[in-house]
C-alpha cells in the first residue's frame, strides 16, 4: 500500500485534519458559553484528536519523502484519537443535558483515561495482534458518532435544519469512509476518493460547527 502513496495524497491528509480540529475547537467554545468547565475538557479532547490526526498525516507525508515507515507516528492516530473523542463526547453530553452543574468534573477525565488504558495494554501485551486497534478504534467510531448525533438532536431542537443536514452528511461521509478503508486492494485512485470524502465530511462539520457557535452566542 506504502508504494501508492504519492507526496500530494500525503500533503492532502493535513487538510481534513485541520478542519476537524478548527471544527472541535469551535464546538469547545460553543460549550464553553454555558460551562466553562465542559468547554476546556472538551477542548482537550479535540486537541487529542487533532494531535492524533496530525501525527497520522506526518506518518504518510515522512513514507514519502524519505520511505520510512515510522510506526509509533501511525499507532498515535489511535492511541490519542480514541481518548480524544471520549473527553470531547462526555463534555458535549454534560452540556446537552445541563448537567455540567451536578456531574463530576472528573468523570471525563476518567472515562478518556480507561479508554486509552485499554488500548494502550493491548498494544504493550499483544502488539502482534490487532486487539488494541479494534479498541481504541471502537471507541473512536462510538464516541465520535455520538458526537455528531447528540449534535444534530441539537441542531433539531434550535431549528438549525442546515446545520443537521451537515451533521449527517458527516456521519453518512465517515461510514462511507470506513467501508471504503476496508476494500483489499488500496490503490492511489481509490485513496483520493478516501481523501475526498474525508474532507467533505470535516468540512461539513466545520460548517456545523460555525452555524451553531453563532447560534449559542446570539442565544
Amino acid at each position: 500500500m506504502y508504494e501508492d502513496y504519492t507526496l500530494g495524497l500525503a500533503l492532502m491528509d493535513f487538510v481534513p485534519v485541520i478542519l476537524s480540529g478548527i471544527a472541535l475547537i469551535m464546538f469547545s467554545k460553543m460549550i464553553s458559553i454555558r460551562s466553562r468547565s465542559a468547554g476546556q475538557t472538551a477542548l482537550m479532547g479535540g486537541l487529542l484528536v487533532l494531535g492524533g490526526g496530525l501525527c497520522k498525516a506526518t506518518w504518510k507525508t515522512l513514507v514519502v519523502v524519505i520511505g520510512q515507515d515510522i510506526t509509533v507516528l501511525n499507532n498515535l492516530l489511535w492511541l490519542l484519537m480514541a481518548p480524544g473523542f471520549t473527553l470531547f463526547f462526555a463534555a458535549l453530553l454534560q452540556w446537552s443535558l445541563h448537567a455540567s452543574h451536578k456531574a463530576p468534573k472528573i468523570l471525563p477525565i476518567v472515562m478518556s483515561l480507561a479508554v486509552f488504558g485499554v488500548g494502550y495494554y493491548f498494544f504493550r501485551t499483544q502488539a502482534d495482534s490487532r486487539i488494541w486497534f479494534l479498541v481504541l478504534l471502537g471507541a473512536t467510531v462510538l464516541f465520535s458518532t455520538g458526537s455528531s448525533i447528540t449534535l444534530m438532536i441539537h441542531s433539531a431542537k434550535v431549528k438549525i435544519w442546515l446545520a443537521f443536514v451537515f451533521l449527517l452528511a458527516n456521519v453518512v461521509c465517515s461510514f462511507t469512509m470506513s467501508y471504503l478503508a476496508r476494500l483489499p486492494e488500496q490503490t492511489a485512485a481509490l485513496q483520493w476518493i478516501e481523501e475526498g470524502l474525508n474532507i467533505v465530511s470535516q468540512g461539513s462539520f466545520l460548517i456545523a460547527a460555525i452555524m451553531l457557535y453563532r447560534n449559542a452566542k446570539t442565544d
